[in-house]
């Protein structure tokens, strides 16, 4: 987001596109993953799947994170690196 100058919405946005899941605009653990790989963020994948946890507060496999719960979690601060 801080590189590219991305807001949080346009963010996820790309994160949806990129794991094919525009039309949804819901990620799951595995859609995340491959958003994040895909758009070479240079998480592990322990990083990833921890991170995941935060997003969504549980170690379900079938939660699904959404706009709403991605906004709550991740803050327009352009001036800050996440």
């Amino acid at each position: 987001m801080y590189n590219n100058r991305l807001s949080s919405e346009a963010a996820y946005d790309l994160f949806c596109r990129t794991s094919k899941r525009s039309a949804e605009k819901t990620l799951n653990r595995h859609d995340f993953h491959e958003a994040l790989c895909s758009n070479d963020v240079g998480l592990s994948a322990a990083q990833t799947d921890a991170l995941f946890t935060l997003l969504v507060g549980s170690k379900d496999r079938d939660t699904m994170v959404n706009m709403r719960l991605w906004s709550t979690r991740i803050y327009e601060d352009g001036d800050n690196p996440l």
